[in-house]
């Protein structure tokens, strides 16, 4: 009988293991779509936060379509403008680069430079918040329109919300947005400025409260 018992018990013990390891299986809401993804929602007017940026931005949700909730790095808005402030980085696409006599063009961290230079900069804070995004919702912000281009793309980064410690260092996943994800004539009327130098630091940066995402 004991040993009935002991074997039952470690059965018991087994099956939860093997459940413990399984992954879930429907840790994807939408199967049609990534986990977490950067919707576009639409071009439309936005206050400028720094020097030199334009009245017309891109619009986009960060969504998150798993059965985890994430955490995003945000920063306040003065502006009055709807939905947050989401820290972005403008990346230069991969540069291809032609045998040539001139020691400049031979040198492609000099061609990187010189491209590098053109774009602007993504939004970043000294100080900055973690939006927490629950399964299912999404997260409004907007962008100067000029973060894409068919030079550069910009891109976001989000964190799973897994009851870690710390996630304010990460480790994070980037999600890249292409101009090629603007609608074809969302652009048509819009006027991009020749981007200028600005700072890549906000003067202001706020608290979101996490509970009430857009």
């Amino acid at each position: 009988m004991k040993l009935q018992t002991c074997l039952m018990i470690f059965a018991v013990a087994f099956c939860t293991h093997l459940i413990g390891q399984q992954p879930i299986s429907d840790f994807v809401l939408n199967p049609s779509m990534p986990y977490v993804y950067v919707k576009f929602d639409h071009v439309g007017p936005r206050h400028p936060l720094r020097e030199g940026e334009g009245q017309v931005g891109l619009w986009l949700r960060i969504v998150n379509n798993c059965r985890v909730p994430i955490k995003v790095p945000t920063f306040g808005l003065t502006t009055g403008d709807p939905g947050v402030g989401v820290l972005d980085e403008v990346v230069s696409d991969v540069l291809t680069t032609s045998v040539s006599a001139e020691p400049d063009e031979l040198n492609p961290s000099a061609a990187g430079a010189s491209v590098s230079s053109s774009h602007p900069q993504g939004y970043s804070a000294e100080v900055f918040s973690l939006t927490r995004v629950l399964p299912g919702k999404d997260l409004l912000f907007s962008v100067p329109i000029n973060h894409v281009s068919d030079n550069w793309f910009m891109r976001v980064r989000f964190v799973l919300d897994v009851d870690k410690p710390s996630v304010g260092t990460g480790p994070y996943t980037y999600l890249n947005f292409f101009k090629t994800q603007v609608p074809l004539g969302a652009l048509a009327d819009v006027v991009v400025k020749p981007s200028s130098p600005e700072s890549t630091l906000l003067h202001e940066s706020g608290h979101v409260d996490p509970s009430k995402p857009q």
